[in-house]
């Protein structure tokens, strides 16, 4: 029952920020809907812990805690792969960055040469 509650209380403490880093656009839209539905589907599996088994038979398993450690592991697998490609493409940008400043800078410094 404690713990009920206490993830009650989380997860409404995470959608009022998850809403508050959408209003101040520093989430996307579907970034926000993602963690709102995340965030609901977990209350609902604390409130009505019966649900996570009917949705284990669904996939053939045999808890219901197992299905939502599956599912658990496959969304932090997805979530690590899509910031690597977000820091893979930052780390380019970078790059870029850097060679365009440093060919500015040498065309301002023979410029500054021919004078």
């Amino acid at each position: 029952m404690l713990y009920q509650i206490l993830v009650i209380i989380v997860a409404i403490i995470a959608i009022a920020i998850a809403f508050r880093s959408f209003k101040n656009t520093r989430v996307s839209l579907t970034t926000f809907i993602l963690w709102v539905i995340l965030w609901l589907v977990l209350i609902v599996f604390t409130v009505l812990p019966e649900s996570s088994a009917i949705l284990a038979n669904i996939f053939g398993i045999q808890r219901g805690l197992d299905v939502l450690i599956i599912f658990a592991l496959i969304g932090a697998y997805y979530l690590i792969f899509r910031l690597f490609i977000k820091l893979e493409k930052i780390q380019q940008n970078l790059t870029e960055l850097v060679r365009f400043i440093a060919i500015e800078n040498e065309k301002e410094d023979s410029l500054n040469d021919d004078d």
